[in-house]
């Protein structure tokens, strides 16, 4: 689902085809603008993917925007096209197949510098009607690239309309996005390509083209430069992956300047591995030098001081040890001019000190995936103007504090994917940092980061241990205004989550929060409570989420929010979302997977039907239980006898650990201790053991498990029956539970006696003794002596056989 609304430039709906972004901001969001590269000061840029019709799918892009990038199955551009929108000044085309151009396709764009059109699987050029009428009705186009299309540079040849300044014929490419370094070569310098005045027929149709690219072409060098025979000058010269199919030692990189008057010089995939001090003569107008993933292996140690012009030397992905400023520079006090070194994707290994000191001027150098495993100190002394540093993907474990001592004017740091363990160097001016990958093991008296005071923008995708954990915030960095973090989730897991709202505090001049996976499953006002200049929010990869509805009170300054998760939690505290969204007029929001309610799956629904079932088992046991509760007692009894039955536990050879379960009162208690014990557990034999509640229950154990337990483990229960037991609650419950114990095992298992003779009407109230009374055997207490031996005789046998003499 994607929510798509007008920017403050209009109040107009986006097409749910297209994604919105400032050129400041879209490096944040960059995935959903893929190949779409214009300027950063472009102030309104539109990506629409999967367009088939225009101008239909584009009729609710905002008129004033700035830049244009479409893709999908377009087959005609008619007449007119883009007429809507005369602030544009760049335009790309991704066309899948074969389309019908219109001359006048491109008509009205006056503004229009960049044109991208990218043909994929173009079968013929037949439709392309009047190349040079439909690409040049454009005042202000600069720089003109087209893919499969070798042809079209021979008609531009003779064509003196137009102004362009670069042109890039990419033949038999994939992609025609600018395939170089942001720095690796110089913009186009403002001049015309028309005829000169005063020359004769022959020399008016000569070009002066400024900037030229040739990628990707089977022509050979001498092939390309036949075919340019007709330019004079350039001052930018790109080749790209040339005539691949053989390698050779060297190449004349120096003659290549020489013929066309060059500044800037590109050559990338020519596969050479030397190149030599021979003709650096020829070399010395160059102010640009990029040699590109060459294979290179030998690059002259000198060849700063014998092309002393350079300002920017680009020897990135080839074979190189570094060696630029040999000793004999000291000798010679000479300091180069260079601005730029890219010298990434190298074999550097250790960074010996002073290893840049002949380049004074330096504020960039790259060094990323170049295999340092060391640097030592003072390795980057004399680097005073150096305002950009990047060592991502290296081997870096230790930074000391002396390692970076030199660049007090340090303002972007990359340190990405370092295994760095210690992290001491004191960075006061650096701005910009990038940092992957970290084990900190610091000290927490100190707060996070507080080696770089005035830091602005922080991509942040670290491994937190040690001291830290705990105390990870970003508070008191008050001057971030950008701040990406990944894998918060590990960082902040040892923090309470009511504390993890208040990790962005003071954050007063935050204009973009990038979060992926930071484990904050709520969202509350709190956390964006002081972001009072926040642009643009990206939350991406959050496993749950949810939006206090006091969220957008708290955003009302913001621009662009992404959401980037296919979790959004499907509750109702999330619902005010789905009204709030289309109705900010001022906001774009994108939910760039479909909104998915995962509540049948969640935890939090399965807790819920859990505790639901719960309570209404409670409630329900609680009804039966006042209404039939005795009948609940006997049909646990009845399940537990039919259960030790299954198992085998009753049965035949069964030894009991007592002989007769004793069931009486208080007050019956004395009868009990001098007669009924006596009698059978020392008169005999046989000799019985019983079980008395005041001598056999376990102390601390509930009664009605007591009870239940030692019936279970006696072979007969005999119930004591008085007018006091009558009355009593537990001997009403132990006759109960013997009751239950009848009908549970085959066995006559209770015995009555009565110490008092009582009749049958007098039993009535009693009802369950008076059914007893008139199914099972019972035994009267005699008064006198002679017949007490009787009685005792017969329990005796009773206890012995299982039947009960009536008296």
């Amino acid at each position: 689902m994607l929510f798509s609304l007008g920017q403050p430039f209009s109040l107009a709906w986006m097409n749910l085809k297209c994604y919105t972004i400032e050129g400041s901001l879209m490096p944040y969001v960059v995935r959903r603008f893929p190949s779409c590269s214009p300027p950063n000061s472009t102030r309104l840029i539109v990506n629409c993917q999967n367009v088939c019709s225009l101008p239909e799918d584009i009729i609710t892009v905002p008129k004033e925007v700035e830049a244009l990038c479409l893709s999908g199955d377009i087959k005609v551009l008619e007449a007119q096209t883009f007429q809507a929108f005369p602030e544009l000044h760049y335009l790309r085309l991704m066309i899948k197949k074969d389309v019908a151009i219109s001359p006048r396709a491109f008509i009205d764009l006056n503004k229009l510098q960049y044109l991208f059109i990218v043909f994929q699987n173009l079968q013929s050029c037949s439709k392309l009607i009047d190349i040079c009428e439909t690409f040049f009705p454009m005042p202000s186009l600069q720089t003109l690239v087209l893919s499969d299309l070798l042809h079209f540079f021979l008609s531009l040849k003779s064509s003196p309309r137009g102004s362009v300044k670069q042109l890039m014929p990419d033949s038999f490419s994939s992609s025609l996005s600018q395939k170089q370094h942001p720095s690796s070569l110089a913009p186009a310098v403002p001049t015309s390509w028309s005829q000169k005045e005063g020359k004769s027929p022959e020399g008016q149709n000569r070009c002066f083209l400024q900037n030229l690219r040739w990628s990707f072409s089977p022509m050979t060098l001498g092939e390309i430069l036949i075919l340019a025979l007709e330019i004079e000058k350039l001052d930018s010269l790109s080749l790209e992956n040339t005539n691949p199919r053989f390698k050779s030692q060297t190449f004349p990189v120096c003659d290549l300047a020489s013929r066309f008057s060059l500044r800037s010089l590109s050559l990338s995939q020519i596969f050479f591995k030397t190149f030599d001090a021979v003709k650096y003569d020829a070399c010395r107008s160059l102010e640009k030098l990029a040699l590109v993933r060459n294979q290179l292996e030998y690059v002259d140690s000198l060849i700063l001081y014998k092309m002393p012009q350079l300002q920017l030397l680009d020897l990135s992905l080839n074979n190189l040890h570094w060696g630029l400023c040999p000793p004999v520079y000291k000798r010679m006090n000479f300091t180069s001019k260079l601005q730029i070194m890219n010298f990434s994707g190298n074999n550097v290994s250790n960074l010996q000190a002073y290893a840049f000191s002949c380049l004074p001027y330096l504020q960039e150098l790259l060094l990323y995936a170049s295999n340092i495993k060391r640097i030592d100190s003072m390795a980057f002394s004399g680097l005073h103007q150096l305002k950009v540093l990047n060592l991502e993907d290296n081997y870096i474990i230790h930074l000391t504090n002396h390692s970076f001592s030199s660049l007090s004017t340090l303002a972007f740091l990359n340190l990405r994917h370092n295994p760095i363990e210690v992290l001491t160097t004191y960075f006061s001016q650096v701005k910009e940092l990038h940092l992957s990958g970290f084990i900190f093991s610091c000290n927490t008296s100190r707060p996070f980061f507080h080696d770089f005071p005035l830091l602005e923008k922080l991509h942040h995708s670290v491994i937190v241990q040690g001291s830290y954990r705990g105390h990870f915030n970003f508070s008191h960095l008050s001057n971030l205004r950008v701040l990406v973090v990944f894998n918060l989730a590990d960082a902040i897991k040892d923090i309470p989550k009511a504390d993890a709202q208040y990790l962005f505090q003071n954050l007063t001049h935050l204009e973009v929060l990038h979060l992926m996976e930071s484990g904050l499953e709520y969202v509350s006002p709190v956390l964006f409570r002081d972001m009072k200049s926040l642009q643009l929010l990206v939350l991406q990869s959050e496993l749950i989420l949810t939006l206090d509805a006091s969220f957008q009170d708290q955003m009302g300054q913001l621009r662009y929010f992404y959401l980037n998760t296919g979790n959004f939690g499907c509750y109702c505290s999330n619902a005010w979302f789905v009204s709030w969204a289309p109705g900010k007029k001022d906001l774009f929001v994108s939910i760039v997977h479909p909104l998915r309610c995962q509540q049948l799956t969640t935890i939090d629904f399965i807790l819920f039907m859990a505790t639901s079932s719960l309570i209404l088992f409670l409630m329900s046991f609680l009804l039966i239980h006042v209404t039939c509760g005795s009948e609940l007692f006997f049909l646990i009894y009845i399940l537990r006898g039919w259960w030790h039955r299954l198992c085998g536990e009753i049965g035949k050879g069964k030894r009991f650990e007592y002989d007769a379960f004793v069931s009486y009162c208080r007050q019956d208690q004395n009868w009990v201790l001098q007669n009924l014990v006596p009698n059978l557990e020392r008169n005999g034999p046989p000799f019985l053991k019983l079980c008395l509640h005041s001598r056999n229950f376990v102390v601390g154990k509930a009664i009605v498990d007591n009870i239940m337990d030692n019936l279970y483990r006696s072979r007969k229960v005999i119930c004591v029956i008085s007018p006091h037991s009558l009355c009593n609650h537990w001997c009403s419950l132990e006759l109960s539970l013997a009751t239950y114990r009848l009908l549970a095992e085959p066995d006559d298992t209770l015995i009555l006696v009565f110490l008092e003779r009582r009749s049958r009407y007098q039993l009535s109230s009693y009802h369950r003794l008076a059914k007893l009374v008139k199914k099972k055997t019972y035994i009267d207490w005699p008064e006198k002596p002679t017949a007490q031996l009787v009685f005792w005789d017969r329990l005796r046998k009773s206890l012995k056989h299982g039947k009960a003499w009536l008296g």
